[in-house]
């Protein structure tokens, strides 16, 4: 067999295990919902109702533990799984660092356009720590980082944040993208964590120690969290359930007993690394995406269930967003959560 055929034939095998995995993962939320014994209360549009109409958990404390940590390379491409990762002042290290913009206007392009961009499967090389890309039906692309001392920056836009990057000015790289997703498309990554500026919502900073927190290339802050009991509450009203990648979250949580517990708290520490929980996330279209296939949800489940329980003015909510206090540290899976401070009516939600 010729090197060619070998190497088709093993990324075929790959992507077959990794959407036999998304399948075995879907069928588990399915299953759960057939045994459930009673179909979840009637919607409502507040937030803090929803979570006050869930069926109470069985007495005792509560251990709530980190049960998945994600990172997401390149913003609106596939996430990588991880037992632990390290921190930094941006966030996750690595995570939502690159982004594909429009070569000509500079402005971020992400699965609400392209929804395929969901096959993009970035890892990195370990034997040099480079960027490799993949997808189905083409080749494996290996990238070299730009200098940060010589490329000259550009500056892009993200949700209309002008945001200084350096940008990948390799031909194959641009090309493979382009050929991909089918538009013209240029990768570019932050500057260096200390010196990257694109500081978050001024009305949901917590200046600590006077100084504002800054996001990368995410959608407005350093961390998400979700919980796998909400999934299940919301799987558990769907026909066909979803897999927490649909909400692409930093920080996976378990053990809180209760769905949307998470609505409640102000403060946590998870592991070492304490948190103030500033924001609910409001979703757009992303979720809809099979992370299988990249083809969106004709039907746009889960965002149409979750629109008639967690609405919050013009947002559907999922998931959490997180400040750290700390600007260094490693979380891991398995660590305890501590939840410090809650507050039934917490100021991200708004009724």
């Amino acid at each position: 067999m010729s090197r060619t055929v070998l190497d088709v034939a093993v990324r075929a095998a790959g992507w077959a295990a990794f959407g036999y995995l998304v399948y075995v993962g879907a069928r588990e939320f399915q299953s759960r919902r057939r045994a459930s014994s009673s179909h979840p209360g009637s919607s409502t549009t507040s937030l803090a109702s929803s979570t006050s109409s869930s069926s109470s958990a069985a007495t005792g404390p509560k251990v709530v533990r980190v049960t998945q940590l994600w990172c997401f390379p390149i913003k609106a491409c596939a996430g990588t799984s991880m037992e632990e990762v390290e921190v930094d002042r941006l966030g996750v290290v690595d995570d939502r660092r690159r982004v594909i913009v429009d070569p000509q206007t500079h402005k971020f392009i992400t699965q609400r356009q392209f929804p395929r961009m969901a096959l993009i499967r970035p890892s990195f090389d370990k034997a040099d720590g480079h960027l490799v890309i993949d997808a189905p039906g083409m080749p494996t692309l290996h990238v070299v980082e730009p200098n940060d001392a010589s490329t000259p920056r550009v500056t892009v836009t993200i949700w209309g944040d002008s945001i200084v990057a350096l940008p990948y000015n390799d031909s194959a790289v641009t090309a493979w993208l382009t050929e991909f997703i089918g538009a013209p498309a240029m990768l570019v990554k932050t500057l260096p964590p200390q010196v990257h500026s694109r500081p978050v919502e001024t009305e949901y900073d917590l200046m600590i120690d006077g100084q504002p927190a800054h996001a990368a290339f995410s959608d407005g802050y350093p961390f998400l969290l979700a919980s796998e009991e909400s999934l299940v509450d919301l799987n558990n009203r769907l026909a066909n359930p979803v897999p927490i990648l649909n909400f692409r979250p930093n920080i996976v949580v378990a053990g809180a007993g209760n769905p949307w517990a998470e609505d409640t708290w102000q403060t946590v520490r998870i592991g070492t690394t304490k948190f103030g929980v500033v924001k609910s996330c409001a979703r757009c279209s992303v979720p809809t995406v099979d992370v299988q296939t990249g083809i969106r949800d004709k039907t746009s489940e889960p965002t149409k269930t979750l629109r008639t329980f967690r609405t919050v003015g013009d947002g559907v909510m999922f998931g959490q967003n997180l400040i750290h206090y700390e600007k260094a540290g490693r979380l891991r899976v398995g660590d305890l959560v501590e939840v410090m401070a809650t507050d039934d009516h917490h100021q991200h939600i708004q009724k």
